[in-house]
């Protein structure tokens, strides 16, 4: 790529970075320092040249960001306008970009460099890969068993193929050839992604706590975890479940370090909206999360955690409830672990089980042989929407969820649209089980009535 504008001062563009991050500075300063950047912009030959030399590890962050920003201006803007030879030479250099990075950089480079830095190599392949790049995931392959430093920069890149695919950015021919190719890959990937994956696991519990060795290990799970959530959206449900990952999630759920992060992998996962989920695997995560819970999980977690476990329980109620359904012990214990997130004393959390419980008394209606839902279960969630809809908003106990509204009047609001879905799943609770419905109405006429002899018997007043 030759420059277009002579030689250019690069000094005095790292000079104009500065002045841009300074807000002491005056307005006019800034102001030419901003038109000195544009001018480098407007240049292709000047942004490259300049793009190679603000980036490289010597150079402060806030100038190294604006390097990998013209880097993609070339890439986003221009790259229909650049001769192969061009754009050869961008591959070769994006590449170059994210090796170098080194082990102790691994800990010390802020995250925001390294996910510009891997932004490079992504935009490309989302123009290139796979007719025009074709060795692009060997190249990312062999990069991430250089050392931990390249392996994490790997991950980065693999997730940021997939992120923002569906952007308007990328043109529908382009993005169902990427899905075309990806849909052929993913075994593969996922099988490489889970080695790095459990190998990282096993090295953070066995490193000294706080050491190098385990937070670099964390930050590889980490990464990885993140890869199989960008990719879920992608793939079948029995390539998921075949490379491993869900009884990973189960082992990361019990680990601090690690549960927000597994917990978006479960919810990736459990939110697919197809029916080809595999029994036995399904089946297997649930009975793992249930016996964890009766270990005392929930016990161990907080409201942030059971709020994102709520979220991933019912979208696999919602999305999958068949894969579960014909084993008795499974179904019916999950069911009274969502019966008890519907009676949990955050009422954001309660609501949140609301389009689980939809589906599965519409489906019991539709078909006659559908499993019945167990009669403790169905008590217990009576009683809890009953309490629910008597309950007033504003209660102490709802302190947890306040986080989730901007203030009292949307709390509010909330409210009344929880309350009126807790009447619609009362309603077809009552229709799925109109015998228990007409037992649950005595029993509360009864508790009444032995409110009033006692009050009567102690000497109270009626009225």
């Amino acid at each position: 790529m030759a420059g277009a504008g002579g030689q250019l001062d690069v000094s005095a563009v790292v000079a104009a970075v500065e002045v841009l991050h300074n807000p002491r500075e005056a307005k006019a300063t800034r102001q030419q320092a901003h038109d000195l950047c544009e001018s480098v912009k407007a240049d292709d030959g000047a942004a490259f040249s300049c793009a190679a030399q603000l980036v490289v590890p010597a150079m402060p962050y806030p100038v190294r960001h604006f390097g990998f920003q013209l880097y993609e201006h070339l890439i986003a803007k221009r790259w229909n306008s650049l001769s192969d030879g061009s754009k050869q030479q961008m591959k070769e250099v994006s590449l170059q970009i994210i090796g170098q990075g080194t082990d102790q950089s691994m800990l010390t480079e802020p995250h925001f460099i390294k996910e510009k830095a891997v932004q490079v190599v992504a935009l490309i392949a989302k123009r290139e890969w796979p007719h025009g790049w074709p060795n692009l995931f060997a190249e990312l392959t062999r990069l991430s068993q250089t050392d931990d430093a390249h392996c994490e920069l790997a991950m980065l890149v693999l997730r940021g193929i997939v992120e923002g695919l569906f952007d308007e950015s990328v043109s529908d021919g382009r993005r169902n050839e990427l899905l075309v190719t990806l849909n052929n890959e993913i075994p593969a990937l996922y099988a490489f992604c889970f080695q790095v994956l459990q190998g990282n696991f096993v090295k953070f519990n066995a490193a000294p706590a706080g050491s190098d060795e385990q937070r670099k290990a964390k930050l590889l799970v980490t990464a990885t975890l993140q890869v199989f959530e960008a990719y879920a959206p992608l793939s079948s449900l029995p390539v998921i479940c075949e490379c491993g990952i869900l009884e990973a999630l189960h082992a990361l759920l019990h680990r601090p370090e690690f549960r927000e992060t597994a917990n978006a992998v479960l919810l990736a996962v459990t939110s697919k909206k197809t029916k080809d989920a595999p029994a036995p695997a399904m089946c297997g995560l649930v009975s793992a999360i249930l016996d964890s819970c009766r270990g005392g999980l929930l016990q161990q977690t907080d409201y942030d955690f059971h709020k994102r476990l709520c979220m991933a329980l019912t979208e696999l109620g919602a999305n999958h409830y068949y894969s579960i359904s014909g084993q008795d012990a499974v179904r019916d214990a999950y069911l009274e672990l969502m019966a008890s997130f519907t009676n949990y004393h955050s009422l954001y959390v309660s609501a949140l089980t609301t389009p689980f419980w939809r589906s599965l008394l519409d489906s019991i209606a539709a078909d006659a042989n559908s499993p019945r839902m167990p009669a403790n279960v169905h008590g217990m969630l009576l009683n809890t929407l009953v309490e629910k809809l008597g309950n007033k908003p504003g209660t102490e106990e709802d302190q947890d969820c306040e986080d989730e509204f901007a203030d009292k009047e949307e709390y509010a609001r909330f409210w009344g649209q929880a309350k009126a879905k807790f009447l619609e799943i009362a309603r077809k609770l009552s229709g799925a089980g109109p015998l228990e419905a007409v037992m649950f109405v005595g029993s509360r006429w009864q508790q009444a009535l032995q409110s009033l002899v006692e009050a009567v018997s102690g000497g109270g007043e009626l009225g």
